[in-house]
């Protein structure tokens, strides 16, 4: 053959696809019943960065057309893409020697090998009910009966579930059979109906299928969103459970990481009809769930009936889209909701709260991609988006030739929503904001997941494919959109890996998995993701399925945390741990049995901070009163328990090596070991890490807070090689110093009872003080008391101090101490921890000085004598009522008896608050007593100065008394009395 009918033979191929862009073998990668079940090493060009190292995962159709002798034609053809044939695929990046990763494996597991010999040898997918299979040959009877035929199976290689990956509940966990659990990770595998698949994290093998009943036996419905919402901070999943019905009615949950499971609301009745939803908006303290009108009909028996999802659906372009806003905090359930135009919607984006000013309302922003209608449905058959399929379908007239209807990133603004205050449901107007022309399968930073973020990666489609052809960035605040595209190479979902310590938020690198039209391979794109120019690419030798959704594992690599001891080797450079007990450092292998490395003796390139661990613990240990506050990292110590002999250290508490420490961070580096067990506990609460499993694999870590007591359990095998930070909280200097705060007090609960107590004039009507022990312990130097409180107050104590300060009243904070430690009254004191609340900047305004036992009310344990609060001479005139009783002596005395450290240059001690309460008519004033409460506290007042006086003076035949009260609360005589009375 010459060049030029080569040339002439390559040309006709190509116009076998639609406008020369071919996608076909993408669509049916696994028709062969093939699969890549043990990792192969795949070829790498370019360097991906070292903080990709993980697993990235995908799943979607592998398959949508094969051989099958039972069939009429020879062939049997999925007629939807939603109804391919699930293929999971996993990427597993691995770090190299420096700051790259240059090795990467491929593998794949078909997940419905049954289904599909079913279809092989009967030409059919059964009877159970579809997104989008049509079959014309269906008798009336065949209809009929398949109606009454189960749609689902329990067999996990028979259940085409294969849209959305995330990580397993705890309870779905519990509820696979041991034997096929035990001894794996598990990865979950979601779909638009309460289904879940359960698989091998490793091997990808299906292990289980469950349903929503699992976690929460009230969840009886027969749909859900494939994309949950993930709360990444508390580990809070939240979706819908929709019962179809005569009634319709969706269950909106919260399925938390403990293992519990509830419902936040039940939104039924009036005009709530089910409808197709693939997903939902979640903030801080609400969940939203947008129904637009792609409806069920006939009350969802027509699904049973067509069979398929599709034609039991009806978008109407008149009916309104609607907006129920869900309180997740507080059990208030649906607390407003909204209306606006109809639209359609696949992908919801992300959702954030703005605060209105001195309020604790707020305002919420959703983002989403909107498409005008539901045609997207019928157009996602495979008929249009194959490229040799669409050649003959367009031709026809099948489809509109611009391919896949026109997205817009949208904003709508949800208005006035309270945070706590009982809301009305009298339904408002959600107003559409703004509108950019975009793709779909959107992904965005995750780190600003229910914040406001102002960059989208998109899957596009623009019409030069018959499909996907290009991913864009999009800039929400400008509008424009960067653009990476190579002709006849179709991508799938872009996902974005954050760069771990980054400031900006498109640093980091955005991974997607690629066809190539050309040589008909796939592979692992990488790119940066402020200009979409290409990192580095792993190929495949063979077509990746042009699935849905991915999710990326990340994995902190094990060369990264290379110890290079001082001396010849890590175990020798060591010596024996030793401990302190009452002031004394002991060296007790009964008690602790360690060996240790003084951080002076040591080095690694192990980095809290750019690994992002530091960033975890900043939002999770210290919620901020004030957003320049965050937490500080220093390298303390490198430990090793086991070798030769057990290791172990019984329950012991840091000790405090600052008045600003605040925990400990403990991070477990990659080395084989069996036990070892880390068990935190305070007070009632306990947790336990497990590290061995993952031991030689991975970097594990905790952060605690200093005052929780922790033991390590007996290293029975290897080495457990660990080293250990302090935490210290910091003034970040790098933001502006009006800073607004990070936590909202007014939308506290404890904020909401003490409100409550204020708004009652009969509590303290003429002031005084109320008084709160708080939680936690806290270090102090001898003869002092804790001065940088309340920058160190911990957990719920930061949240009290929040909820108080929040009334705009004066609140003091300080230390209890023992009777063996009252301080001279002429002490200097600084003021740095006092908060004068009518500033907005919580300036200190008073001195706090020792309180000695008040009058009526005062509860405090006989041991606790001095309590440093409010000025003595304003606080002494008051009566102070305690809101609780303090955690006793006996907790003190315990941390005090092991310890880390011999010295006793500081210790802990508890610590409280004390709240000035201004007078019932200055809290009038101020609006925290309202005119109907004010007029109660009044007409008692009237009543009780008219019995006592006519206890005194008499009265008249009807109880009437001359004298008359003013509106101020007070009492005076009438016009003809000679005398006054207050």
């Amino acid at each position: 053959m010459g060049k030029a009918q080569e040339i002439d033979q390559e040309q006709r191929q190509r116009q076998q696809h639609y406008k020369d862009w071919p996608n076909e073998a993408a669509f049916n990668a696994n028709a062969n019943f093939v699969d890549v079940r043990t990792p192969v090493d795949i070829s790498v060009v370019g360097h991906f960065p070292r903080y990709v190292a993980g697993a990235l995962y995908r799943t979607g159709p592998g398959a949508y057309k094969i051989d099958s002798p039972g069939s009429k034609k020879g062939i049997f053809a999925v007629d939807h893409w939603f109804d391919g044939f699930t293929t999971t695929h996993k990427f597993d990046i691995h770090a190299g020697a420096d700051d790259t990763c240059d090795h990467v494996c491929y593998s794949s597991f078909m997940q419905v090998e049954k289904l599909m010999e079913t279809a092989r040898d009967s030409g059919s997918l059964g009877a159970g009910i579809t997104f989008g299979q049509r079959d014309p040959c269906d008798s009336l009877y065949r209809k009929a009966k398949s109606v009454f035929a189960p749609s689902t199976t329990s067999d996990p290689f028979s259940s085409n579930v294969g849209v959305v990956l995330r990580e397993t509940l705890p309870a779905e966990a519990a509820s696979i059979d041991e034997k096929r659990r035990v001894g794996r990770r598990l990865i979950t595998i979601t779909t638009d109906t309460v289904t879940a698949k359960h698989v091998d994290a490793d091997t990808l093998e299906p292990l289980s299928i469950t349903t929503q009943a699992a976690i929460n036996p009230s969840l009886i419905g027969q749909m859900s969103a494939a994309h949950a919402s993930h709360d990444r901070v508390t580990g809070e999943i939240f979706n819908f459970n929709l019962t179809l019905g005569p009634t319709h009615s969706y269950k909106v949950f919260r399925a938390s990481p403990n293992g519990e499971t509830e419902v936040l609301a039940e939104i039924k009745g009036g005009d709530v009809r089910g409808a197709y939803l693939h997903s939902l908006l979640l903030t801080e303290n609400f969940v939203v769930l947008c129904i637009w009108p792609a409806y069920f009909t006939r009350m969802g028996l027509s699904m049973l009936w067509e069979r398929n999802v599709i034609d039991a659906l009806k978008f109407e372009p008149n009916s309104q889209t609607h907006w129920y806003v869900v309180d997740r905090k507080h059990g208030r359930g649906v607390v407003k909701q909204f209306t606006s135009p109809s639209f359609f919607c696949f992908h919801t984006v992300n959702a954030w709260e703005e605060t209105r000013a001195g309020t604790d309302v707020v305002d919420i922003i959703c983002e989403l991609v909107e498409l005008p209608d539901a045609r997207i449905l019928e157009l996602l058959r495979y008929e249009y988006i194959v490229s040799s399929e669409a050649v003959r379908s367009r031709a026809l007239g099948g489809a509109d030739d611009k391919g896949i209807p026109t997205s817009h990133l949208v904003r709508y603004r949800l208005e006035q929503i309270a945070v706590r205050e009982k809301s009305t449901h009298r339904p408002a107007s959600a107003k559409r904001t703004m509108a950019v022309i975009s793709g779909d399968l959107p992904r965005i930073n995750p780190h600003y997941a229910l914040k406001p973020h102002r960059y989208v990666y998109t899957a596009l489609s623009r019409g030069k494919s018959s499909f996907l052809d290009g991913i864009g960035k999009t800039d929400m605040l400008n509008g424009t959109t960067t653009i990476w595209e190579e002709a006849r190479h179709t991508p799938g979902e872009p996902i974005f890996v954050p760069r771990p310590g980054a400031t900006n938020e498109d640093d980091g690198v955005v991974l997607v998995v690629v066809f190539d039209g050309d040589t008909s391979t796939s592979y692992l794109l990488c790119l940066d993701a402020k200009d979409l120019t290409e990192v580095a690419r792993a190929t495949v030798n063979a077509p990746v399925g042009l699935g849905f959704h991915g999710l990326h594992i990340p994995v902190i690599p094990a060369k990264i945390c290379t110890i290079k001891a001082a001396k010849l080797s890590l175990l020798q450079a060591c010596g024996a741990a030793t401990f302190g007990v009452a002031g004394q450092d002991v060296l007790d292998e009964s008690y602790r049995k360690a060996l240790k490395l003084d951080n002076s003796d040591f080095c690694t390139d192990f980095c809290p901070y750019s690994c992002g661990i530091v960033a975890v613990i900043d939002q999770l240990l210290i919620p901020s009163y004030d957003e320049q506050r965050s937490v500080r990292a220093e390298l303390y110590k490198l430990n090793v328990y086991g070798g030769d002999s057990l290791g172990f250290f019984k329950p012991h508490v840091d000790t405090p090596r600052s008045q600003d420490q605040i925990g400990s961070l403990v991070v477990c580096l990659p080395s084989q070991f069996e036990g070892g067990g880390l068990q935190l506990s305070l007070y009632d609460r306990s947790m336990r890490f497990n590290w061995s499993d993952n031991s030689a694999v991975t970097v594990q870590w905790a952060a605690f807070y200093s005052d929780c007591e922790h033991e390590v359990y007996e290293v029975i095998a290897g080495h457990r090689v660990t080293l250990t930070y302090n935490l210290y909280t910091t003034v970040r200097h790098d933001l502006q110093t009006n800073a607004a705060h990070g936590l909202n007090g007014a939308v506290l609960p404890f904020h909401a009872e003490l409100r409550k107590a204020l708004a009652d004039p009969f509590f303290l009507f003429d002031g005084g003080s109320i008084g709160v022990y708080l939680h936690h312990m806290y270090p102090h130097a001898h003869k002092t008391y804790s001065k940088l409180l309340p920058r160190c107050l911990k957990g719920s104590d930061m949240e009290v101090w929040e909820a108080a300060r929040a009334l705009r009243v004066p609140v003091h904070v300080g230390t209890t101490l023992s009777g063996d430690n009252i301080y001279d009254d002429n002490d200097d004191y600084d003021d740095d921890y006092d908060s004068d609340a009518g500033d907005a900047q919580g300036r200190a305004t008073q001195h706090l000085y020792p309180l000695q036992r008040l009058q009526t009310g005062d509860d405090m344990p006989q041991q606790r004598k001095s309590f440093y609060s409010g000025e003595k001479a304003e606080i002494r005139k008051h009566r102070l009522v305690w809101l609780n009783k303090s955690g006793g002596g006996e907790v003190s005395a315990a941390y005090l008896a092991y310890g880390n450290e011999p010295s006793l240059g500081l210790q802990y001690s508890h610590a409280a608050l004390i709240i000035q309460v201004p007078s019932a008519k200055e809290r009038r004033q101020r609006g925290l007593i309202d005119d109907g409460a004010w007029a109660a506290k009044w007409a008692f007042d009237c009543e009780a100065e008219d019995r006592k006086y006519r206890e005194e003076c008499g009265s008249d035949e009807d109880g009437s008394s001359e004298e008359e009260c003013s509106s101020d609360g007070s009492c005076h005589s009438g016009p003809d009395s000679e005398s006054a009375s207050a």
